[in-house]
């Protein structure tokens, strides 16, 4: 399973899921279907309201996908390609 400093996919996904208040399969079919927004519902205003700024700006998304974690995650859910 991918690990990267002791943490999981998985463990990622549970924490979080918990955070959302929802299934990490949810989290997952949300990703997979380019979806996020069934997902923001369940955030605070506050949080809902960052990640839809950082969506909203080339520069601060492409920024956010440039760390060296964001790049590991979307490997795994694009099947490293």
């Amino acid at each position: 399973m991918f690990k990267k400093n002791g943490n999981s996919l998985d463990d990622m996904l549970k924490k979080a899921s918990k955070k959302l208040g929802t299934d990490p399969k949810n989290i997952k079919e949300a990703f997979s279907n380019k979806n996020i927004n069934s997902l923001l519902k369940n955030l605070g205003e506050k949080e809902s309201k960052k990640i839809n700024q950082i969506l909203s700006s080339k520069e601060a998304t492409s920024k956010l996908l440039s760390t060296p974690k964001a790049k590991e995650l979307l490997k795994k859910f694009l099947g490293d390609k």
